[in-house]
């Protein structure tokens, strides 16, 4: 992805010891860069996959065959990819914002789904766009191309006469519905991003606090909702059915890709010029090497991650070991994250714990 800007941090010369490392940071270059650089960038890039997925359900629609179908799911499979890279990048500059939850509410709730096929004979993306999270979203379309053992199977399911048409014309409507609630949130970012890049105080108000809060969010969520409860984590029972991407089997690579994402905004794209850059200027306030033991972490979260066996919701039954690693990688990630990152710059946390241990 392009860089936007060319950035560079204005540190104190060598020797010089700030009496508040924070002040003597350059928050303000940081926070344009995670903002201008990557965060929209990152979600530009998920509306042009949005769009190819919305000619593809278009196309697939008028001629629905199995090539076309191959094709539209291939297409889910690379919007996926950048709606979980975009996902770790919801330290929105304004706090009203939540539409993300439109465009990816799981595990999918495919009773709904089918009952609202069947009590609908007209999709409209303007309807859509009003109803519950439950009938919306990339999971939904997710069930809709991956529900079937085969692709044949699944072309059946939309070739059905008037029920199939009713389920390509649904399609299509939900691509709209997509594009919608990302331009969205493409609008919001752009519109506010000046708010974002001055907040540079340290405070719960500050833009550093609210992205190092985010990012330790989305680490919970990954390790305690979406592979802990699966694994039974929660209550001792593992639970496939609680497993993100299930139909499509893509549940490991969604951690994968949130992990990414999250360590794009740690080390800063590009520039370098993210919260990594920031830890090791901090680095004379606390002993160790936090910065390169949290990369360290996020790498071996994700070796972790593709140990575990394929399919995942055999695996955790077969073979939870391999969960289990991922599981405890993961909690040692969150640990340097929640406790030394935040503590080294002054972040609040401000979220409720997420279930888990």
């Amino acid at each position: 992805m392009a860089l936007g800007l060319l950035l560079s941090c204005k540190k104190p010369s060598s020797g010089t010891t700030p009496d508040n490392p924070f002040n003597k940071y350059d928050r303000s270059t940081l926070l344009i860069n995670l903002g201008q650089n990557i965060a929209i960038p990152t979600w530009k890039a998920l509306s042009q996959s949005v769009d190819s997925l919305s000619a593809l359900s278009n196309r697939f629609n008028q001629n629905p065959k199995i090539e076309e179908l191959d094709s539209l799911k291939i297409q889910w499979n690379q919007t996926q990819h950048r709606l979980k890279l975009a996902e770790a990048m919801q330290f929105y500059p304004n706090t009203e914002l939540s539409t993300y939850s439109n465009l990816d509410f799981w595990p999918v709730r495919s009773t709904d789904v089918e009952s609202y096929m069947t009590n609908t004979d007209t999709f409209n993306a303007s309807v859509i766009s009003t109803k519950g999270t439950t009938i919306k979203g990339m999971p939904v379309l997710g069930y809709l191309l991956f529900s079937q053992a085969s692709s044949q199977d699944q072309l059946a399911t939309f070739t059905n006469g008037n029920d199939g048409l009713k389920r390509r014309n649904y399609l299509v409507a939900l691509t709209k519905v997509l594009n919608s609630d990302v331009q969205y949130i493409i609008k919001k970012w752009t519109d506010n991003a000046s708010t974002y890049q001055n907040n540079t105080q340290q405070d719960v108000n500050g833009s550093i606090n609210l992205t190092v809060n985010t990012i330790i969010q989305m680490t919970e969520v990954i390790k305690n909702t979406k592979l802990g409860r699966p694994a039974g984590k929660k209550d001792g029972r593992v639970q496939t059915d609680k497993l993100e991407s299930l139909y499509a089997q893509r549940s490991i690579q969604d951690m994968i890709d949130n992990l990414d994402g999250l360590e794009t905004i740690f080390i800063g794209g590009q520039s370098k010029i993210g919260l990594y850059d920031m830890l090791t200027y901090f680095k004379q306030t606390y002993q160790g090497d936090l910065p390169n033991q949290i990369k360290s972490q996020l790498a071996n979260c994700r070796q972790k991650l593709r140990a575990i066996p394929s399919p995942i919701n055999n695996a955790l039954n077969a073979n939870p070991k391999a969960a289990d690693d991922a599981y405890l990688a993961l909690k040692q990630l969150l640990v340097s994250l929640k406790v030394d990152m935040a503590s080294q710059l002054g972040v609040v946390i401000t979220f409720t714990d997420n279930d888990g241990d």
